[in-house]
């Protein structure tokens, strides 16, 4: 019986491994754990044992194999030492994906996973210096908790094995280890083989996140992108898609209200880093964040129910300047061979004769942004290499008003008409200001509303500034966030509409008078920019498939579609919709049922449109 039982000995150890993992993950997020109730506390870890234990099988593996050898031969060869060292180093890398994970959990409200590390190796030095907002310290302590604890441990869990089997006994005991250790790594004996949603017991999505074992989400994760992620968004026959979408984007017979008093304006967009409706009072966020947004919405046109597509930059970039959908799992900026054949605004400005800009005080090649911009119209393009090494404030870059200067200058350059776009970047980690903070103390969510009113208070100044130029009059500036963020009010999962709230005006004296100040209440996404503006100018916008024209959309018709690393909501007059795609499930349903079916064939489309470049 010695190998069953040190077989069943490394189960127990690992199970307390992730047992103890776990428990560190509901302490820390304990808050959100329990909002509901504290009922359910103890459903995570039972829900939990499959995965932990499939993920113990896949460690097993190897020293089952050799464990089966030695009792085929019917001699001992692999020592305690050995096993010791074997688990010990999974034990370090187990341990650091744990620790890790609460850091990236409290920013994205997903789990570790393939392009967390992606990003890393990529661009380490920005994802460090993210990390450092997020409570290093506390992260590294729990590594070396768990790193020297466990280690510690491990010596009591291995015992030797002894060779006392007759021979007849032999193939039986070594089939016996093997099916074990396969219906572990299975997850039993049903039809379909284990997957997350076997941990997935309830509704609220951070429950089932903690019942999810990290090290096996993450496994599953890497995996899946290696081979495409093929057919995770795959819901509906491919034949149904289009009559689903149609109820949803086919145009009303609305004629488009005309809003511009002609139509070849210069055209500025400014897209502000994390910029959620939480700081802007109008659209019901906190007052004294964002006077200046404010007054500039009293004066232009803005609209009230704007959601991002996604919930990073490199998601909200392309929704806006090429309008396409945010794709969950993937970043499309990233990839050239894909990003290369999706339109852009700069192009079609670019084929109407206008000089193109794009600026950014930080790094551009961070995920993308500069091959991007360079294949996609824009003349010139300017990044944090353009600033002098005394305006390099910031970690990530040049501060935004440092920046707007620059931009202001760089549009008395350029031949009218234009077309130019400028990323904030101030109200970003680690939230660095070059003045006294507006909101007093080092918490993270008065330091984000001083970052906040930072950058509301230099767009302020960049717009006076410019209001002198030549070229104001005849400018149109579309003002709009790349994402929302959980700050400042750090009550809403990733799931939740809230999160993804943005303001979204256009502003400029090309506005006729009796538009200014005007509030538009139709629901809509970033990807509707595109199609909205160009429909103003009387230009075609047919190349942006995802788009839609917010002008001649009824109110009681528009929608927001978003998507977050594994999962999808829908919000529109006529309900709100969220799923989860790991687990299958509703994560949230008011209203209209439909709503879901509409999301999944959205989703459904973006990814294949995507897999298709």
């Amino acid at each position: 019986m010695s190998y069953l039982i040190n077989l069943l000995r490394l189960y127990a150890f690992w199970l307390i491994f992730f047992l103890v993992e776990r428990l560190i993950f509901v302490v820390r997020f304990w808050d959100a754990i329990t909002e509901d109730g504290s009922s359910e506390v103890f459903v995570i870890f039972q829900s939990a044992l499959r995965l932990d234990a499939s993920m113990t099988g896949y460690v097993l593996v190897i020293p089952v194999l050799l464990w089966v050898v030695e009792i085929i031969i019917g001699k001992s060869f692999v020592s305690p030492r050995f096993l010791i060292g074997y688990q010990r180093f999974f034990i370090g890398l187990f341990s650091l994906i744990g620790a890790v994970n609460l850091n990236i959990y409290q920013e994205w409200g997903a789990k570790v996973n393939f392009k967390v590390f992606k990003i890393f190796f990529s661009y380490p030095y920005e994802s460090t210096i993210s990390s450092l907002e997020t409570g290093i310290g506390l992260t590294v302590g729990i590594f070396l908790f768990q790193v020297l604890f466990f280690a510690w441990l491990i010596r009591f869990f291995i015992r030797p094995s002894f060779q006392l089997h007759p021979w007849l006994v032999r193939p039986l005991l070594s089939l016996f280890v093997l099916g074990l250790t396969f219906l572990s790594v299975r997850g039993g004996w049903q039809l379909a083989p284990i997957s997350q949603s076997m941990a997935y017991f309830s509704s609220k999505p951070i429950l089932n996140h903690a019942a999810v074992n990290t090290s096996w989400n993450l496994a599953q994760d890497v995996t899946n992108n290696l081979a495409g992620n093929t057919g995770d968004f795959h819901y509906l026959p491919d034949s149904q898609i289009d009559s689903i979408l149609d109820v949803y984007q086919s145009a009303d017979s609305l004629a488009r209200t005309e809003i511009f008093t002609h139509k070849r304006p210069n055209i500025v967009f400014i897209l502000l880093e994390s910029y959620t409706a939480d700081v802007v009072a109008s659209l019901g966020g906190e007052p004294g964040i964002s006077p200046e947004l404010g007054q500039l919405m009293e004066q232009g046109v803005s609209f009230t129910n704007l959601y991002a597509s996604g919930d990073r930059t490199d998601k909200g970039l392309i929704a806006v300047m090429s309008a396409f959908p945010a794709q969950a799992t993937k970043s499309i900026i990233s990839e050239t061979d894909k990003q290369e054949k999706l339109p852009s605004l700069a192009q079609v400005f670019k084929e109407q004769g206008y000089e193109t800009a794009f600026m950014y005080g930080g790094e551009s090649e961070f995920f993308g942004f500069k091959s991007y911009v360079l294949s996609h119209g824009f003349d010139h393009s300017t990044d944090k290499h353009a600033f002098a090494p005394e305006d390099q404030n910031s970690k990530w870059g040049a501060h935004d008003g440092v920046v707007f200067k620059r931009f202001k200058q760089q549009l008395g350059q350029l031949s009218q008409p234009f077309f130019a776009t400028m990323l904030t970047l101030s109200n970003h980690e680690p939230f660095e200001i070059p003045e006294a903070p507006r909101f007093p103390g080092s918490d993270l969510p008065n330091r984000f509303r001083s970052t906040a009113f930072y950058t509301d208070k230099s767009l302020g100044a960049f717009i006076r500034s410019a209001r002198k130029a030549s070229w104001f009059n005849n400018t149109l500036f579309v003002i709009v966030a790349d994402h929302g963020h959980r700050l400042p009010k750090e009550k809403y999962p990733i799931s939740a509409a809230e999160r993804f709230h943005i303001p979204l005006v256009f502003f400029g004296d090309v506005i006729k008078p009796e538009f200014r100040g005007k509030q538009i209440s139709v629901f809509g996404s970033q990807t509707d920019i595109a199609k909205t503006l160009l429909g103003q100018l009387s230009l075609d916008g047919q190349r942006f498939k995802f788009s839609q024209d917010l002008f001649t959309t009824n109110s009681k018709q528009g929608y927001a579609f978003f998507d977050w690393d594994n999962g999808f909501g829908v919000i529109s007059p006529k309900g709100f919709t969220s799923f989860d795609n790991a687990g299958k499930r509703v994560i949230k349903q008011e209203g209209s049922t439909q709503l879901l079916t509409f999301g999944q064939a959205y989703m459904q489309r973006v990814f294949s449109t995507y897999q298709a470049f």
